[in-house]
């Protein structure tokens, strides 16, 4: 896999991840570089991780041993759920 800034903006989603507070991960397996190097770099950084997804994954194990949430269930019926609740912050 190649990643670059201009297609795939690389560089500013590592350094998003870096600044990020919290990453919401929904409905995607880890089976590619980018995203893994996102939830990594979070993780490092103290971001909350949630995973939501239907199987286990790198993300939901990331998440889990970083003191995050792997919510298993679909992303559709999950995230408005989880937008209300974190609207009520």
């Amino acid at each position: 896999e190649f990643y670059d800034e201009p297609n795939f903006r690389y560089q500013s989603s590592l350094d998003a991840a870096e600044r990020a507070d919290v990453l919401i991960v929904a409905g995607t397996s880890g089976a590619t570089n980018l995203p893994l190097q996102v939830g990594g770099s979070a993780a490092r950084s103290g971001a909350l991780i949630i995973d939501i997804n239907l199987e286990s994954n790198p993300f939901s194990r990331l998440a889990v041993t970083s003191g995050g949430y792997f919510l298993k269930g679909r992303s559709a019926e999950i995230l408005p759920i989880l937008a209300k609740q974190l609207s009520g912050l």
